[in-house]
């Protein structure tokens, strides 16, 4: 038994403890700032009354199409604004139902803290006891959504509007459409993350490879390379031996090869470039990067698991797969691995041996499982035993 062991405290994943939320939440809020202030000073207020011919200068491209900047004020009723936006009109629907059984002063008031405390609360009380890797998507989706909602509340408190520029339209001549700012997108691409979140967390939680045989941070390139290749020894194997796929795995190679070569040419200063802006994004540019990579991933698993499963689907598999791992090898390739050895290079093992790439996959987790410590109880207080037996 260890005391003041924190390591393994449930609330280190509560995503107000977390570094990345308040990246998110800090760079988004000064973007969304800084594109107010540059419209504010740039471009007059667009009146809603006025004629489209006097606006020359209001609207960038002019005359507007489907997409445009220009400058409209949204003027709130004081603030809180109740009637705005989906809180507020279902905040005022129960409300409506309230009232009628229970005489209260400010019950709007209460009923719209009271749901937004709900929810959100609800949202952030869920990351607490969970694997923080797995929480990436939460974390920035929720540093997006309190950024928004500070950047449009803050300014509808402080100016009684919001500003909006962004201006987008079904078409160039149709009045179907709306004006909106960068926080009103923030807010759709961090609702977006949330709803992604636990999808991300099946696939990433299934090719964890931080809690390998070998702890990944300390793994050197010939070490991780050696180490993986193990595993393709593996996979190769166990797994089909017949011409087709004899063949399909020597094409695979050749064009991986083959592929290659030129990216030998840019891959190191891909690399630097693509380390040194994870390091200017405060590492947010690894979660699209990831992100990128799962699509790859689901096919080269999946038609792998195709290959050993069904060989009826072989002939249909082979040009499509050799030339989609070859992609994905090359993706691979290119982008910075930030001390992450043995996760590139598992990567890159799963593309380079397609059709074996599920084998590999299945061969990989099976030493990840086998290297995972006994479980341990854990207590708030940070007291941790192990439930092995002695």
């Amino acid at each position: 038994m260890s005391v003041g062991n924190f390591r393994g405290w449930p609330s280190r994943s509560f995503v107000f403890f977390n570094g990345l939320f308040y990246k998110v939440l800090i760079v988004s809020l000064a973007l969304s700032v800084i594109s107010k202030s540059i419209i504010n000073l740039a471009i007059e207020p667009v009146d809603v009354d006025g004629s489209l011919a006097d606006m020359e200068g209001q609207f960038y491209p002019y005359p507007p199409g489907r997409l445009a900047i220009t400058h409209y004020e949204n003027w709130h009723e004081g603030w809180p604004d109740y009637s705005d936006g989906i809180f507020g009109t279902v905040s005022s629907s129960i409300e409506w139902i309230i009232e009628r059984f229970v005489e209260f002063d400010n019950l709007e008031l209460v009923v719209f803290i009271g749901l937004v405390a709900l929810i959100v609360g609800a949202v952030t009380l869920s990351t607490i006891g969970k694997s923080r890797p797995g929480l990436s998507p939460e974390y920035v989706g929720l540093g997006l959504i309190f950024a928004a909602a500070i950047s449009n509340q803050g300014e509808v408190a402080l100016f009684g509007h919001a500003t909006d520029f962004l201006l987008i339209r079904y078409s160039s001549s149709s009045d179907i459409g709306g004006v909106a700012n960068f926080a009103d997108v923030m807010l759709v691409i961090g609702f977006v993350l949330i709803l992604l979140t636990a999808t991300y967390q099946r696939v990433m939680v299934a090719i964890d490879t931080n809690r390998g045989p070998i702890n990944n941070g300390e793994m050197s390139k010939a070490q991780a390379l050696a180490f993986t290749k193990s595993f393709g020894v593996e996979a190769t194997a166990i797994g089909p031996k017949d011409p087709l796929t004899i063949f399909a795995s020597g094409l695979g190679i050749f064009f991986n090869f083959i592929f290659l070569i030129p990216t030998f040419i840019v891959m190191v200063p891909s690399t630097m470039l693509g380390g040194y802006l994870v390091t200017v994004t405060f590492g947010l540019l690894l979660l699209p990067l990831r992100l990128l990579w799962l699509p790859f991933l689901g096919f080269l698993l999946g038609s792998g698991w195709l290959w050993v499963k069904v060989p009826l689907s072989r002939p249909f598999l082979i040009f499509p797969g050799v030339l989609l791992s070859a992609v994905a090898n090359i993706y691979i390739a290119m982008v910075p691995d930030m001390g992450q050895s043995y996760q590139k290079q598992l990567k890159m093992i799963i593309c380079n041996l397609w059709p074996y790439s599920y084998l590999v996959w299945k061969v990989a987790l099976r030493y990840t499982e086998a290297a995972a410590e006994p479980p341990a109880e854990e207590f708030p207080i940070g007291l941790t035993f192990s439930t092995a037996r002695k």
